[in-house]
């Protein structure tokens, strides 16, 4: 599910058009690469652009994250009888 509309327009000379959002402050300050982008935080689109973000290491990675995040939960003790 990707935004097709902005709510928002980003002013381009002809040698930006492709060229991802960015906020110049933040590039200077940050010194690294940055692609910006607007969401509400009643979107769905904040959800799936985080959720993508955090996945795009690839399933194998992801797999052997969620199999220790498991094992981790699996042998926390929450409760102790007395």
């Amino acid at each position: 599910m990707k935004a097709e509309k902005r709510i928002y327009h980003l002013k381009r000379s002809e040698e930006e058009v492709r060229v991802n959002d960015y906020n110049p402050m933040l590039l200077l300050l940050w010194k690294a690469n940055i692609n910006v982008s607007f969401t509400s935080e009643c979107s769905l689109a904040l959800a799936d652009y985080v959720s993508g973000y955090v996945t795009k290491a690839g399933r194998g990675h992801m797999h052997d994250l969620w199999q220790d995040i498991l094992e981790d939960i699996n042998n926390t003790v929450v409760w102790k009888p007395n």
